[in-house]
């Protein structure tokens, strides 16, 4: 057995080690994960124990990799990553030449209806989204019963040709055979355009609009093979340009997104950089432990319940709970985005991708 990701671990004053981790779905009970982990330590005389609390996949959620079909269910697609646009409106990608009748969401115990919201086909690739009351995050399915987190969202400028990407379809499956073979292509019967081009055709009819990714990189939506021998997919990206909207990921905030009390921003390495909305009120930003920057109040009484937005107009700034505004970035800034980069930096990036404010 392999593990998949150690997520989160506590050792508490009893001795007790709690560890979060994400199985491959090869493994078919808790009794052979416990007795994989333990093999894993080396050491019998720890006691492993399955918390059903450990589980990936959240209530009543949406998630990349669902079914997403008409309500009658003649038409299919796959769904690619959650995204959250600049009004703070949370919602779940597919490929925009599946139609705007496609709104039904489906995959193991979840089943809802996402209607459409709106569309890009053009010069920025296929994509559109729907909405809905339920639950949306950095889950996405990657492979039938196993799920990821997006950790980070790959840059049109850090796509290499050569490197390796992954598609999960509803149809096809999971196939990671592909090679990146250029950017901002062009299919010409349709005249879309800013795609990102395959080695080799990849996916299945059914498969369009499922996520294209590496690890818990999220790379795009899969797009087709516009007539010919190679696939094609819409840049993740470019979701900005294209549906005013962005993927949500764990080492950044978008526009519209709210760190309530206990949430955080993860660099790709969680261990060493981390910002955390407190329950205290204090915002900290923690490097290796230590803190490196804090929105604190010392001095003064903490503000229990407080959160911070990365407002629509650029603005990040913490509320208390009676919604006062008790500190501010005091930028103003066109498609703001805050990253947690991997050199420990907190850095707000304007929609052109210049730093206006940086921790």
């Amino acid at each position: 057995m392999r593990i998949d990701a150690l997520v989160f671990y506590r050792l508490e004053d009893q001795g007790n080690l709690q560890v979060q981790v994400s199985a491959e779905t090869t493994i078919a009970s808790d009794d052979a994960v416990r007795d994989a982990l333990a093999s894993e330590a080396g050491d019998e005389s720890i006691v492993l124990t399955i918390t059903e609390s450990l589980r990936a996949q959240p209530e009543s959620s949406a998630f990349g990799g669902m079914t997403f079909q008409n309500q009658s269910g003649t038409k299919t697609c796959t769904s690619g990553f959650n995204i959250v646009d600049a009004y703070g409106t949370y919602g779940l990608t597919t490929a925009a030449h599946c139609g705007s009748d496609v709104e039904r969401a489906i995959a193991d115990n979840h089943d809802h209806t996402l209607p459409y919201v709106n569309h890009h086909y053009g010069g920025w690739g296929d994509v559109q989204w729907g909405t809905g009351g339920v639950n949306f995050s950095e889950l996405f399915r990657s492979n039938w019963n196993e799920y990821r987190t997006v950790k980070t969202v790959e840059a049109k400028p850090h796509f290499q040709q050569g490197e390796f990407v992954c598609l999960f379809g509803v149809q096809g499956g999971k196939d990671c055979s592909a090679r990146i073979w250029a950017v901002d292509a062009t299919c010409n019967p349709t005249g879309v355009a800013g795609l990102g081009l395959l080695d080799r055709d990849i996916g299945v009819l059914g498969d369009s609009g499922g996520p294209l990714f590496w690890g818990n990189n999220a790379m795009g939506i899969h797009y087709g093979d516009c007539g010919t021998s190679y696939s094609l997919f819409t840049l993740a990206d470019y979701f900005d340009e294209a549906i005013n909207a962005d993927v949500i990921a764990e080492d950044r905030l978008n526009r519209g997104q709210v760190l309530w009390p206990g949430d955080t921003v993860k660099a790709i390495n969680p261990n060493s950089h981390l910002l955390a909305m407190q329950t205290d009120g204090n915002l900290v930003l923690y490097y290796w432990g230590t803190v490196k920057w804090c929105a604190c109040w010392e001095g003064a009484p903490t503000i229990p319940g407080s959160r911070a937005v990365m407002q629509t107009d650029g603005n990040f700034v913490i509320y208390n709970p009676w919604n006062q505004a008790i500190w501010a970035s005091n930028t103003q800034v066109s498609r703001a985005q805050i990253k947690l980069q991997t050199d420990g930096n907190l850095v707000m990036y304007d929609g052109w991708g210049t730093a206006v404010w940086v921790r």
